[in-house]
């Protein structure tokens, strides 16, 4: 987190955030300014910064990432459904030649042991606003897991999963440039 602060921070055109639900202000507002230099996308995962001093802030979080950060307190396997549209990022294509379709539950996903649970699971609330673009929805909630808009100088994306899967990933960094 602090190497957005680093002068010497090759300028990247894709900056993932990943883990980071403990940020300082001054940790968020490096990893903003170094997307801004080079009109990057920041991906932000699952709450960064949720944790302050005081508890769990939602607010926080949502001012962070550009969204309306809810939270449902649920447990499950944050599996997001991807949602047909114009957008480049809706439909990435495999290596197989395939497109897409669900991602999330990261190399647990398939083996049925649950160990991917994870609890509360975190949403977007796109009705409050008008420029987001819902490019996904959290099964278990039907409600939106995967957005992206544009912000001043950035893109901002964000992924209620800990995990985005490499097609999403390698569409993310051609649609960066």
């Amino acid at each position: 987190l602090n190497d957005a602060q680093n002068p010497c921070m090759p300028k990247h055109r894709v900056i993932m955030v990943t883990n980071a639900f403990c940020m300082t202000d001054r940790q968020v507002e490096g990893i903003i300014e170094l997307a801004r230099q080079n009109s990057a996308t920041v991906i932000w995962l699952i709450a960064p910064g949720i944790q302050t001093p005081k508890g769990f802030d939602l607010e926080r979080t949502s001012k962070i990432t550009g969204f309306k950060i809810c939270s449902a307190n649920v447990e499950a396997n944050p599996i997001i459904s991807l949602l047909p549209s114009k957008h480049p990022l809706s439909q990435p294509c495999l290596s197989d030649g395939g497109i897409l379709n669900r991602f999330g539950g990261g190399p647990h996903e398939e083996d049925g042991s649950g160990s991917r649970v994870i609890g509360p699971l975190f949403y977007v609330d796109a009705s409050v606003d008008k420029d987001v673009n819902v490019l996904g929805t959290l099964d278990v909630l039907c409600e939106p897991g995967l957005v992206v808009r544009q912000m001043d100088g950035y893109t901002s994306m964000y992924c209620a999963a800990p995990y985005i899967h490499n097609a999403l990933l390698r569409a993310v960094g051609t649609d960066a440039g």
